[in-house]
């Protein structure tokens, strides 16, 4: 499409001003995968510190909201990792070359290095993008917690999008769609937690085990989280193994 590469064109002539640029864009996916975890415990512990009053109100349980926040950070997670293997498969079955491979760029570092680089990722399916699809989910939930905070995580992700772009990784397209999957699948679990009372039951019993069981299921989060910050390194080797056959990562 004319209006797909003009635009990769533009992102490309951005994120090309230095080498620095450049290199920021090509790695910018790191970073943004270990700030989301971190946003994930932060959204997990939000809410005032129970009090010994509200111990002695509640009978030692959570507060309402510090607990409803909770159930919808495992929302959240959930959504995010139905949605990053979604991404993934769909990537299979709509094969679509990265521009890195296929198109014109402007390559302001040196040519060994963009070569290590493109022979790294560039035969990996790029439609709908995984990282637009973690980007989005994470904004669409810090916007449920916070407006101020969702606006600019909304922003991030966009600025993050555009550089995925002009590092050649992905087409325009493959992000929209990547983010249109992500906040659909989010809205769509939000709405589930709403409107199915055994759902919404669930998710407050394995709140309140972090109660009753910290030592363990904090250990088992921690593991969980660590994964996710690796781009579900486990998971996919998981998979892997269930499949017979490598899962590209």
């Amino acid at each position: 499409m004319e209006l797909d590469m003009t635009l990769f064109h533009e992102a490309n002539r951005l994120v090309s001003y230095s080498w620095w640029t450049f290199y920021r864009a090509v790695d910018i996916d790191e970073p943004t995968w270990v700030l989301a975890a971190m946003a994930l415990v932060a959204m997990w512990f939000a809410g005032q510190t129970p009090t010994q009053a509200d111990y002695i109100q509640n009978l030692g349980k959570q507060p309402k909201k510090q607990a409803t926040i909770r159930s919808h950070v495992i929302v959240l997670f959930v959504a995010m990792a139905l949605s990053f293997v979604l991404a993934r498969g769909l990537q299979h079955f709509f094969p679509q070359p990265r521009p890195m491979a296929v198109a014109e760029m402007i390559v302001p570092i040196d040519a060994a290095d963009w070569q290590q680089i493109k022979a790294a990722i560039s035969t990996q399916g790029a439609f709908p993008s995984d990282h637009a699809v973690m980007w989005f989910v994470m904004a669409t939930g810090v916007f449920w917690l916070s407006r101020k905070a969702g606006l600019v995580a909304f922003t991030l992700a966009i600025v993050c999008s555009i550089m995925r772009v002009g590092a050649g990784y992905h087409w325009p397209r493959d992000m929209a769609a990547g983010a249109a999957l992500g906040i659909g699948m989010t809205l769509l679990s939000f709405a589930a937690l709403k409107r199915v009372p055994s759902y919404s039951k669930l998710l407050a019993w394995i709140v309140a085990l972090f109660d009753r069981y910290p030592v363990w299921l904090y250990t088992i989060a921690f593991a969980v989280v660590w994964d996710f910050s690796q781009k579900f390194s486990t998971l996919f080797a998981v998979l892997a193994m269930v499949l017979g056959h490598s899962v590209s990562h």
